[in-house]
């Protein structure tokens, strides 16, 4: 998808194609590339994919505000909270799925959770908490002192 321009209330792609504006301003400059060669960096208000050899910009999206923008990455999509609002956005594009003003609840940080959203820090976190415990179950049985008979 090219850059999309502004004009009054409609959004006009590159191509001419007119569609209802949603206050989102996408500029997918790299093409489609695997989320896995992507990383991703929230900042003033915008989603941003970085290509992960290069550091280029793949894509940006600017959302509605220009806040702090908390990311979480779940198989396909990327969810970012900025100023109370919730978006959802293709991980592999940048294009907007939906977007949830959560009316009524303030424009405060808002975090986020999902099934698959682990990072692979959170797992080896997770997993140095286990070999930890084994380690010390371990050691506690090997200190372990029969008793006299």
């Amino acid at each position: 998808m090219r850059p999309l321009q502004r004009r009054n209330s409609l959004i006009r792609t590159v191509e001419g194609q007119v569609g209802v504006e949603n206050r989102f301003r996408v500029n997918n400059a790299g093409g489609n590339m695997s989320k896995d060669n992507l990383v991703f960096v929230g900042i003033k208000g915008t989603a941003i994919a970085l290509d992960r050899e290069t550091g280029q910009i793949v894509w940006e999206t600017h959302l509605e505000s220009s806040g702090f923008v908390h990311l979480v990455l779940d198989g396909e999509n990327l969810y970012a909270t900025t100023q109370g609002e919730v978006f959802c956005l293709n991980a592999t594009t940048g294009n907007p799925r939906w977007h949830n003003r959560l009316k009524g609840y303030g424009l405060g940080l808002a975090s986020l959770v999902t099934p698959k959203g682990t990072n692979d820090a959170g797992a080896l976190l997770m997993a140095e908490e286990v070999i930890r415990a084994e380690q010390a179950a371990s050691a506690s049985a090997s200190t372990t002192v029969p008793a006299a008979t």
